[in-house]
């Protein structure tokens, strides 16, 4: 059916649910694996234009399927259900892990990048997921970002763009739309808008060399399904004031709000014709300063198409409070010709852009056999060897390993890994032990330094490289996430950049496990012949 005939049918209460994807993460504080009766219910009296689903979602891989059918079930528009699915340390199903996006900057294949998003894609496609909030496309250019690092394919706007095309055509072979982020660009911020506002004092031309050099070459290729937006100020391309009803002050106004951003130069210069999605408007950056009804209103009238997470439904409560909240909202677009026309506008892209997808079928034609195993091979082609003093190494039983870290949760890792491939290793805390650690040092053959995304020196790890130094004893510092590390630390022998490890992620402060490039990194240590095996290529700007 044509999308103006489907348009035409819907009423505008209609038309602006499908301006809007929530989440059902929790309800009555228990995890959504399957829906409740309240939310389907719900969920029948509204019929939103898409789902998020978080990790807490997905946990049992056995019963997403069921929760996907469950949300598209008596849809009269196919809905839109997506998460963050950008490999490496954001991954939010359990299944094959790959190595994220820096780690594919490293490999600088942009035939293995499309691979590599093909087999992500697949695997969400499988699962009737049809919409991965990826890839970012920001550049990282300011070492001290402390939520993009490596989930930028680059700190180079040539690589991030040839990458970002490869990985949007890699979900594309599965029939998944893309989502291109964060507008109009997060990489050069050194605060984390899951918090607070971000600012980029930058002007139009310096970001159009930068910036948003990877939009216009998508935009211009017609690469861009979607694009999400950033809780981020620029002063010098919008500097106009909002009122911050929340802190009872004027504050600078987020590219997410932002008309001068999102219409003039998204929509009018850059020529962007595709959906603009905001970023998660239940972030910090947002919810500290405004209402959801008027983030709503702020995103809308800048020209967003779907508000993410604009309400928050994880009770009962939650439930009844929406209505007030969406008759408020309603009532405020049916009072403005211009927000009664912007509606109606944004839900004809969210229609076009579903029917470009969702008639196709889904071919397999081209998946990628044995992907487990070819994702391992392509993590190793991602270790990076910086420099070089002590490698390779030839470990025989002879030999005692130590492995030093100031993160117990890296050791648990090491151990484990090292075990796995057939190897021991003891470990020591260099926070807690330092004393214990300079006195034992002697007794080991080879020792592997660990470091994890430092913001300024590490006094006690550097002297321990100065005391490995003095020894001539034999190391190698691996930098297990942001390769930025080494611009706070001197004088190091040998340095291996693997690019992600487990972590806690920001959104629900919970273990993420991602060990796939740690035991790549590790095999080449101790099984590597020769350094060829190693990648010589860094992506990030280390000087």
């Amino acid at each position: 059916m044509n999308v103006d005939n489907i348009l035409s049918k819907l009423s505008l209460k209609e038309q602006l649910l499908q301006l809007m994807m929530i989440d059902i993460r929790y309800f009555e504080a228990k995890k959504v694996y399957q829906l409740p009766l309240d939310l389907m219910d719900f969920m029948a009296k509204y019929e939103f234009g898409g789902i998020i689903l978080f990790a807490e979602n997905v946990e049992q891989k056995n019963k997403i399927k069921y929760l996907v059918e469950q949300i598209q079930k008596n849809s009269k528009i196919t809905k839109l259900i997506g998460l963050d699915e950008e490999g490496g340390i954001v991954s939010r199903i359990n299944g094959i892990s790959t190595p994220g996006n820096m780690a594919l900057g490293a490999i600088n294949d942009v035939n293995v990048t499309q691979n590599i998003a093909q087999i992500i894609g697949y695997e969400l496609a499988d699962y009737g997921i049809n919409l991965n909030f990826a890839p970012v496309v920001d550049i990282n250019s300011n070492p001290l970002n402390p939520i993009i690092g490596v989930r930028s394919f680059a700190g180079d706007k040539n690589i991030v763009t040839k990458h970002a095309q490869a990985f949007i055509a890699g979900l594309r072979q599965s029939n998944v739309i893309s989502c291109v982020k964060h507008f109009p660009g997060h990489g050069d911020t050194v605060t984390d808008t899951h918090y607070t506002l971000s600012i980029v004092d930058k002007n139009e031309c310096t970001m159009m060399d930068n910036e948003l050099f990877p939009y216009y070459e998508l935009i211009k290729s017609n690469m861009i399904d979607m694009l999400m937006t950033a809780h981020i100020v620029a002063p010098q391309i919008d500097n106009n004031k909002l009122f911050a009803t929340k802190i009872n002050q004027l504050i600078d106004t987020p590219a997410t709000f932002s008309y001068s951003i999102l219409t003039r130069l998204l929509r009018d210069k850059l020529a962007y014709t595709g959906v603009i999605i905001s970023d998660a408007l239940d972030m910090g950056a947002i919810v500290n300063n405004f209402t959801q009804l008027e983030a709503s209103i702020y995103a809308l009238i800048a020209g967003v198409d779907i508000l993410l997470m604009p309400f928050r439904v994880w009770n009962k409560n939650d439930l009844r409070a929406f209505n007030q909240y969406f008759e408020s909202l309603y009532t405020y677009v049916m009072q403005s010709d211009f927000l009664k026309q912007r509606v109606t506008e944004s839900c004809l892209r969210v229609l076009q852009l579903k029917q470009n997808y969702f008639n196709k079928c889904n071919q397999n034609n081209n998946k990628i056999n044995d992907a487990a195993n070819y994702v391992d091979l392509i993590a190793k082609r991602g270790i990076t060897l910086l420099n070089n003093n002590t490698l390779p190494w030839v470990i025989n039983s002879e030999h005692k390993v130590l492995s030093l870290a100031n993160n117990n949760l890296i050791l648990d890792e090491v151990q484990n890994i090292t075990s796995s491939i057939g190897y021991t290793s003891d470990v020591l805390n260099y926070m807690c032990e330092l004393d214990d650690i300079m006195m034992k040092i002697n007794h080991y053959t080879h020792i592997l330094l660990y470091s994890y995304n430092l913001t300024k020196p590490d006094p006690i790890l550097q002297q321990i490289i100065d005391k490995l130094n003095q020894l001539n004893k034999p190391y190698v510092l691996i930098v297990t996430c942001n390769p930025y590390d080494v611009l706070y630390l001197n004088n190091i022998a040998t340095t291996v950049l693997i690019y992600g490890i487990s972590r806690f992620e920001q959104t629900n402060y919970q273990l993420k496990r991602f060990s796939l490039n740690l035991k790549a990194a590790l095999e080449l240590i101790y099984k590597g012949k020769s350094l060829a095996e190693f990648n010589n290529f860094c992506p990030a700007n280390l000087k």
